[in-house]
């Protein structure tokens, strides 16, 4: 087998990582969900809806950094669904990028928590938005805002 054929990552099975831990191993579903909604800041053109990736939302746990995903985790097999909500910037070739999201998930999850099998991620594409849409909904720092009002006397 050529490094070309090669997988890039091969999870182990249950039976395989219960025989080499030293105790039992549980990653939550919001863990997945958070290592997916932050695989999907990878493709280009696609944003998880709901999704902000503040470092607080992460450290607090706090639910909205995960909104737009949901996570079904078979624990007997470790098998693993993910379905996404998502916006795509116009211009974007739909199909292809909701494609490459889907292996991108995949292979993130697979690799990151190293013993679970991801069967399936279902994207669904809520919304199309463009570069304009995304300007007025940024927020403002406080510093731009004092460069503003000073420019706009």
């Amino acid at each position: 087998m050529s490094a070309k054929d090669k997988p890039v990552h091969s999870p182990i099975s249950k039976e395989e990582s219960d025989s080499l831990s030293a105790g039992r191993i549980e990653i939550g579903e919001d863990v997945i969900s958070a290592i997916a909604a932050r695989a999907a800041t990878k493709v280009q053109g696609i944003q998880v809806v709901g999704s902000s990736f503040r470092l607080s939302e992460f450290l607090g746990g706090k639910e909205s950094s995960r909104r737009g995903v949901s996570v079904r985790v078979d624990e007997e097999t470790g098998h693993v669904e993910i379905d996404l909500e998502v916006n795509i910037m116009y211009g974007t070739i739909v199909y292809e990028s909701c494609h490459r999201l889907q292996i991108v998930i995949k292979d993130e999850v697979e690799a990151l928590t190293g013993s679970l099998n991801v069967d399936k991620v279902n994207v669904r594409v809520r919304n199309v938005v463009s570069h304009a849409d995304l300007e007025e909904s940024k927020p403002v720092r406080p510093d731009q805002a004092i460069e503003a009002e000073i420019g706009g006397e």
